[in-house]
């Protein structure tokens, strides 16, 4: 995306609109106008199915919903200020830059979905593009999260729950046995290390962030046809997905 001055759109009081997109952009931006969150704010607190249940609401075509910001004010009063940028880390603010101070965990569960952001290390969003959702999940699509604690996956209906016990412990086996028959594997997988194919009761999962990236850098049609190649892919999930995010975003 060509780098935009995101502060010059509030040189007023009134409110400006601003796609997903956008949003993240100016989240991650570390030059010019940046947007931080100022200390008071509390730490990351949505689970699994509330960043879910968001995405899904973005992908349905609700709005993000609005977010609160304010100006870094600068006063002998108040010489200096901070705020925490996107990977957690706490900055210097200057009086070009911005605070958020509603919206949170809105815009982390965006910038998971895009593959960045402080949860990226212990969380990551899938799209199975193989399932139609699962019918007691409520979602639109068959969105699916693994994390550092369970990286093959929770249940496709209850994103906070942990798939039964005998269904996690032959995934383990199974790791276990690949592995061993790997010069390059481990015993031990990080949520990193887990494939679409590994996560539990999937059929063709898809790490978000590489469609959001896909529909970015190739536009839809291309992205369409990749998503297409995947082993075991549905084209009508597929074509109905992308459309739906490429219109969030």
């Amino acid at each position: 995306m060509k780098k935009k001055n995101f502060g010059a759109l509030f040189s007023s009081n009134t409110p400006a609109t601003l796609s997903i997109s956008e949003l993240a952009a100016w989240r991650q931006n570390e030059e010019g106008s940046r947007l931080l969150v100022p200390p008071i704010q509390r730490s990351i607190v949505w689970s699994n199915e509330q960043i879910i249940n968001y995405w899904d609401s973005l992908l349905r075509g609700y709005p993000a919903g609005m977010m609160m910001i304010h100006r870094v004010e600068k006063s002998d009063s108040v010489p200096s200020n901070s705020g925490r940028d996107a990977n957690g880390t706490t900055r210097t603010a200057n009086e070009h830059d911005f605070q958020l101070f509603d919206g949170q965990q809105r815009m982390t569960a965006i910038l998971l979905g895009l593959g960045t952001g402080q949860m990226r290390d212990s969380r990551r969003l899938w799209i199975d593009i193989g399932l139609e959702p699962h019918k007691n999940s409520g979602l639109m699509f068959q969105l699916r999260m693994t994390s550092s604690g369970q990286p093959f996956g929770y249940r496709p209906d209850a994103p906070n729950q942990k798939i039964e016990l005998g269904k996690r412990q032959a995934k383990w086996e199974a790791w276990r046995a690949l592995s061993q028959d790997s010069d390059t594997g481990t015993l031990q997988p990080t949520f990193l290390d887990v494939k679409g194919k590994d996560i539990i009761d999937s059929s063709c999962a898809i790490p978000f962030e590489l469609v959001c990236e896909s529909l970015h850098n190739s536009g839809l049609d291309t992205t369409i046809t990749q998503l297409s190649q995947q082993e075991g892919a549905d084209l009508g999930v597929i074509k109905n997905f992308a459309t739906s995010l490429q219109a969030a975003l």
